[in-house]
């Protein structure tokens, strides 16, 4: 699968991770890619009006890309040393990049 397409799958499992640690919300299986569940290295990007909000990854695959971006994203909202943890009230206006690594 090209990477782009990849991206469309990748990029929303972000957004929910990110959304069930500040919201709660139940968990999403996305168990229909198979390479989801192959070792993978993401970085996650947040920014919000521009502006960095957040940024985590990692540079070698160590665990199912899968468990990598929820990772990521999750550590990018709220525990990137240089901001203070993302609030509800700016989760529907920041963006997620989501990068993989080869």
């Amino acid at each position: 699968m090209p990477a782009h397409d990849r991206g469309a799958i990748l990029l929303p499992i972000a957004r929910h991770a990110i959304a069930q640690a500040l919201l709660g919300l139940p968990a999403v299986t996305h168990d229909d890619a198979p390479w989801l569940h192959e070792p993978g290295a993401t970085f996650v990007t947040l920014t919000r009006h521009g502006a960095l909000r957040g940024c985590i990854g990692s540079l070698q695959a160590r665990r199912r890309l899968i468990d990598d971006v929820r990772a990521h994203a999750v550590a990018a909202a709220l525990h990137d040393p240089r901001f203070p943890p993302l609030t509800v009230q700016e989760f529907d206006a920041t963006s997620i990049g989501v990068s993989l690594l080869s």
